[in-house]
């Protein structure tokens, strides 16, 4: 997949496009109705171009966007950077014909193609939508989340050397960094799955302020079962798939490690591991 990041003016393609407009926030269960509408219309010698308009679900980050696109067989991806104009956007690439949907539609000006409206794909009776979503995110319905994503919630980042309070409570976690582009994950404890390079393990995931060591920020902790080994500095993808437990302020750190014990056979037990 070609991607193409619009700060000015769009380059002039050379192939002609059905040309797909929206946020893209997420790639979601919508984006997706459109591209399947998109294919429909596509004839041979014809890319299908999805343009995503500037966002802040933070339900993807741009490599997210880079490789789910691509997966989902989109030719040529347009990031845009900034607010642009349509019909800049048209007047600059061979567009055959512009897919939008409804929401994004009635924003729309006149323009001089054709232009295919999209009922918005709804689910439990309302469009789906990338803000939809980020609230059920920041709530820490993971299962709702999945839902109209089509996938888990994902956090993409780099991890860091924390203080390895967890190490010496016999919770190795992965400290996760450069994750600032993503919505703010409700704090809590979560069943997911971690990604280390082609290998994927469950993981316990902490999400908050740790208030029983008295923490200050808000960070991502991943305890990675039975897994062993260093990963500083290496690139990992965090999927949350179900909620456990609410974020809570134990009265010492022996309290601790026992609810996290109970957490760990807890989840083992959902996962068929005990």
């Amino acid at each position: 997949m070609e991607t193409i990041e619009v700060t000015e003016n769009l380059p002039q393609s050379k192939r002609p496009e059905i040309f797909v407009l929206g946020a893209f926030d997420g790639v979601h269960l919508g984006h997706q109705h459109l591209l399947e509408s998109a294919r429909a219309y596509a004839e041979e010698g014809m890319d299908t171009a999805v343009c995503s308009l500037p966002s802040s679900s933070g339900l993807t980050s741009y490599q997210d966007q880079v490789r789910l696109l691509s997966e989902l067989g989109v030719d040529r991806f347009y990031y845009c950077t900034k607010p642009v104009a349509v019909q800049e956007l048209i007047n600059n690439a061979q567009v055959s014909r512009l897919i939008v949907g409804k929401s994004t539609a009635a924003e729309l000006p006149e323009l001089e193609v054709p232009v295919t409206v999209v009922e918005d794909a709804e689910h439990q009776g309302a469009p789906i939508t990338g803000s939809r979503i980020r609230e059920l995110v920041e709530a820490g319905k993971m299962e709702a989340v999945q839902s109209m994503l089509g996938r888990p919630f994902e956090l993409t980042g780099v991890v860091e050397k924390g203080e390895q309070l967890g190490r010496q409570l016999g919770f190795p976690t992965l400290n996760l960094g450069d994750i600032n582009e993503y919505a703010e994950v409700k704090p809590a404890v979560y069943l997911g799955t971690v990604q280390v390079k082609q290998a994927y393990y469950y993981t316990l995931i902490s999400a908050g302020y740790r208030p029983v060591v008295n923490g200050s920020s808000y960070k991502v902790e991943a305890y990675v079962m039975d897994f062993s080994g260093d990963l500083y500095d290496q690139e990992v993808s965090v999927k949350f798939l179900r909620h456990l437990r609410d974020e809570t302020d134990f009265q010492g750190l022996d309290v601790l490690v026992e609810q996290m014990k109970k957490d760990e056979q807890y989840a083992r037990e959902i996962l068929g591991l005990a």
